[in-house]
């Protein structure tokens, strides 16, 4: 199945976004960290899991054309995955996100995490269904 959102968090991930953040002192204390650090975090999660899924559905013997629409679907979600990882660049850079902004982002994230896991889930059965194709006698 697929892990809970926040499950397999990137080792590291939040100690450097720390480590960035301290490059930033007037940050410090400001109402929105949480919500940008939750998305730094997940952005670089992304990254991670679509790099997995890519790899296994480019297996030996997989023709690209056929995972082709399953390749499109991990381009658009780097890309959303890209973008999130601009609002985090305006947060360092000094932005000062309202309400609106941080619910924006949070419906932006929580469609991306379920973007990733529908794709996920997709890729296994995918697998499953050849593997086991593969495994069945003539």
């Amino acid at each position: 199945g697929v892990a809970p959102a926040g499950a397999g968090q990137v080792p590291g991930a939040g100690a450097r976004f720390s480590q960035v953040m301290d490059n930033y002192p007037d940050t410090a204390g400001r109402a929105d960290d949480q919500a940008i650090h939750a998305i730094a975090t997940r952005t670089d999660e992304i990254s991670h899991v679509v790099m997995d899924l890519r790899s296994t559905v480019l297996e030996p013997g997989v023709r690209v054309d056929a995972a082709e629409p399953l390749l499109r679907r991990m381009d658009a979600i780097e890309a959303e995955s890209r973008a999130l990882e601009g609002y985090v660049n305006l947060y360092q850079g000094g932005h000062v996100f309202d309400q609106a902004e941080l619910l924006t982002l949070q419906i932006r994230m929580h469609d991306l995490t379920r973007s990733i896991e529908l794709l996920a889930k997709t890729v296994e059965h995918s697998v499953g269904g050849l593997k086991s194709l593969l495994q069945t006698n003539v």
